[in-house]
């Protein structure tokens, strides 16, 4: 039973690095085709994709350090840190399971519709180095203004932006570093030392509103998508297509994109750090361990959402701000699912829309494809938060 349940554990463990990887490929590959394109090429999306996949990388270079560390040890030694390493990976650090399943799927699901749109240049025109979805309809008309991502101005920032702390704040080591900054800088210690009571930064009780305030704010940021939607459905619902949401949206999933890899990167450093931290003790004394990574004597650690670290012992405002906090989260990101499926069922009925005739046939076939692809993305991203959390220690 023993060695099955570290089959497991270990399969879970290899298919986390093949994701990262994966991604980290796809990610340089992008990058090295937009930087080698012959046309005109958007320096922004260059720059972008070229950090991304240096802390992608980065993240998969730390990883495989841990795991060097562990192997190296005796067989006993290397068996009880496996198990740690896999609490901090799998509790401590796994983002929320609403996260996982509704965030993380749209927001994939909305790069491979941007993607597909992009590249359709047949159809519309353009050029994806250049984030060009070529000419852009607004209020029926064809505009004059381009149907460009990343042009440098405020409102592709604000977008940019907006995609960019909508995922960052998704991943629990961003959020317990800040959340314990605040702490650490209030009992005038060191932020990523120890305070002045002598308690090491990465078990330090986090700021719980900080905690609650950075949920939320993560979930706001997904309003943006369903609200261009909206907008575009208003003003140009029979020439979806061809409006600049294709353009705006892409500035908020190269934030997203942009974060993922920095949100990687952190997230492997406070395991590298926790599980360091964890080595101290004896390795012969598997409790001592788990024990120094646990907040103050109590039976949670150092990381992890809000919801953690209230009970029917906290303060009544903490109780019902969770509570309002954790509805609002969960209903901000359902809208953000449902605008994602919605922009892919308007894509495939107006994707064969040409502005030299007034009646254009929906291209059904495009909708069940792009409806095919949300589904698909959204199964797996259950799969693989039951795989992971079965796998969990």
């Amino acid at each position: 039973m023993e060695f099955g349940c570290l089959f497991l554990v270990s399969n879970a463990e290899r298919l986390r690095e093949l994701l990262t990887f994966t991604v980290s490929v796809i990610t340089t590959g992008l990058f090295i085709a937009t930087a080698a394109a012959k046309g005109p090429s958007n320096v922004g999306l260059i720059v972008i994709l070229a950090i991304a996949s240096v802390a992608m990388m980065s993240a998969l270079a730390i990883k495989y350090k841990i795991r060097r560390v562990i192997s190296l040890r005796d067989t006993t030694s290397s068996l009880r840190l496996r198990g740690i390493n896999k609490i901090i990976e799998a509790q401590i650090l796994r983002p929320s399971y609403a996260n996982m399943v509704i965030l993380h799927s749209a927001s994939i699901t909305l790069i491979i519709f941007l993607i597909a749109r992009l590249s359709a240049t047949n159809r519309f025109g353009g050029w994806p180095a250049n984030l060009d979805f070529g000419p852009k309809i607004s209020k029926g008309e064809i505009s004059a203004d381009s149907n460009l991502a990343l042009t440098g101005d405020m409102d592709s920032f604000g977008h940019f932006i907006q995609g960019f702390l909508a995922c960052l704040f998704s991943f629990p080591a961003i959020n317990g570093i800040f959340a314990k900054m605040s702490v650490c800088c209030r009992n005038r210690g060191t932020c990523i030392g120890k305070d002045s009571t002598g308690t090491s930064f990465w078990v330090k009780h986090p700021n719980v509103d900080i905690l609650l305030l950075l949920q939320l704010l993560s979930a706001c940021m997904t309003i943006y998508p369903t609200y261009n939607l909206i907008k575009r459905l208003i003003k140009d619902s029979e020439y979806f297509s061809r409006t600049s949401y294709a353009n705006n949206m892409t500035e908020w999933v190269l934030g997203y994109v942009l974060a993922i890899g920095i949100g990687w990167l952190v997230s492997a450093i406070v395991q590298y750090k926790l599980l360091s931290l964890a080595s101290l003790i004896s390795s012969t004394d598997e409790e001592a361990q788990l024990e120094l990574l646990k907040v103050e004597g109590r039976d949670i650690y150092g990381f992890g959402s809000a919801i953690e670290y209230i009970d029917e012992s906290s303060q009544r405002y903490r109780r019902v701000a969770s509570t309002i906090v954790t509805i609002t989260s969960n209903l901000l990101l359902i809208l953000l699912s449902i605008s994602t499926l919605l922009a892919g069922i308007f894509y495939g009925l107006t994707w064969n829309y040409d502005d030299s005739i007034e009646n254009f046939a929906e291209d059904y076939e495009l909708v069940i494809a792009f409806v095919a692809v949300y589904a698909a993305i959204v199964i797996a991203m259950l799969l693989l938060c039951k795989v992971f959390r079965r796998t969990s220690p």
